[in-house]
């Protein structure tokens, strides 16, 4: 079955929301589909699984009508911007709706407060989430610069153990400390008696782009296949620009795709436009366009000197197209782990060289992305005991599927002036 669009009479499948040909609206999405809150989380699939897991689960208690209490204590580990409140709210509203708690709305609790929360406050937060959920924000300041629980949290531990599950508790944090803290073992007195651990990731550029996507299409907009395009180049850059050590931009995550999202909605309306389709002109800023691998290895071999090194990274390229191809065909081959030390003298080109390998990589699919994360060691050892692993840990997050250049790494051996 096909579907005309109205605009261009193009064909669609029949169960297409947007003409493929010019990106109108063709019809509007399932009732069910829209009220169903699940729907809005993008990229998080996993986590979307588990909620819809808790969901059937409840109504089966609930049917049942007997049975032991279900605990849900979770704590949800992301940058800024993933949606760990959205996904607080959504626990809460599936947990009242299947009869575990009684609010559907969370309290809530600012971790930024830590240093002057007493025991008393932390019973009175209990006593307001009492039949519901007690969310705490910005749990990441209830872990100490030593990496172990200051004393809010362990007041917050207490309380759980006296509310015999009265109130579900949900942690909200940003990695850096935090998920430190829950990956040791001492830890277990405390993640203990969470029932969950949800880990989000920074979102991926394809991630950007249909959260963008999806707010322009609340606001009854779709996207020319041309516009389509361009946002994709456009959240490209947005999510190598947020990589970076030292990025410009003033958000990230969700927040970015939601002020990239704005500022189209806003470029639509200035241009005085009805037909509720985004054109390419509608979004603006930067672009970065993937290169082919014949393009990037002109590149290599524009580069004056250096033979002898472009000599070994054209063998490289050919060594893992071979691994490609066979991989391809079926055949087992071994993945190197491409880890490389470039030495030479500052001037000498050993950036270029790292984010060439990086356009290699990204070229033939061995990178998600090939840009490159710069980093020396004042980012990367900390100023006090404890501080360095998280700092590590933060670096290596924001070069996944990408590049992690270590400039100067000379400074980081012993015997180095500094800290260690």
């Amino acid at each position: 079955m096909s579907t005309a669009c109205p605009t261009c009479r193009g064909t669609n499948r029949d169960a297409a929301r947007f003409c493929k040909h010019c990106g109108t609206a063709i019809q509007a999405a399932p009732a069910e589909a829209e009220a169903d809150p699940l729907q809005g989380l993008i990229g998080l699939d996993s986590i979307r699984q588990a909620l819809v897991q808790l969901r059937t689960t409840l109504q089966g208690m609930k049917a049942n009508g007997s049975g032991p209490r279900l605990s849900y204590n979770t704590i949800i580990v992301g940058g800024s911007g993933t949606a760990k409140s959205l996904i607080g709210d959504l626990i809460a509203q599936e947990l009242q709706r299947g009869g575990r708690i009684s609010k559907a709305r969370p309290t809530v609790l600012d971790g930024n407060l830590a240093e002057s929360l007493s025991n008393d406050d932390i019973k009175q937060a209990f006593g307001a989430a009492k039949n519901g959920m007690l969310f705490i924000d910005n749990a990441q300041q209830l872990i100490g610069d030593d990496g172990k629980a200051k004393q809010a949290l362990n007041y917050v531990i207490s309380a759980m153990d006296g509310s015999r599950d009265d109130t579900v508790v949900v942690l909200a944090g940003l990695p850096f400390g935090l998920r430190e803290f829950i990956q040791k073992p001492e830890s277990k007195n405390v993640t203990g008696r969470f029932q969950n651990i949800f880990s989000i990731p920074d979102y991926t550029m394809e991630q950007l782009a249909a959260l963008v996507s999806h707010e322009l299409g609340q606001a009854n907009l779709a996207l020319s296949p041309e516009a389509a395009a361009r946002l994709e180049e456009r959240c490209r850059y947005l999510a190598k620009e947020s990589r970076k050590a030292d990025s410009s931009l003033s958000a990230v995550n969700g927040y970015l795709a939601h002020i990239e999202a704005v500022a189209i909605l806003s470029a639509y309306f200035r241009r005085a436009a009805s037909d509720q389709v985004v054109r390419p002109e509608d979004i603006d800023g930067k672009i970065d366009q993937k290169k082919p691998i014949g393009e990037i290895l002109a590149d290599l071999d524009g580069i004056i000197g250096m033979d002898n090194i472009k000599g070994e990274i054209r063998s490289l390229y050919q060594q893992i197209e071979q691994q490609r191809k066979m991989a391809e065909s079926g055949l087992k081959s071994e993945r190197p782990a491409n880890h490389f030390v470039i030495t030479g003298n500052p001037g000498t080109g050993k950036t270029t060289i790292a984010r060439l390998l990086g356009n290699i990589f990204e070229a033939i699919g061995m990178l998600s992305s090939g840009h490159v994360v710069e980093v020396d060691r004042s980012k990367l050892v900390g100023q006090y005991v404890g501080q360095t692993a998280p700092n590590v840990n933060h670096y290596c997050d924001l070069a996944m599927g990408r590049i992690l250049f270590i400039d100067e790494a000379y400074a980081l051996t012993a015997g180095s002036s500094g800290g260690a």
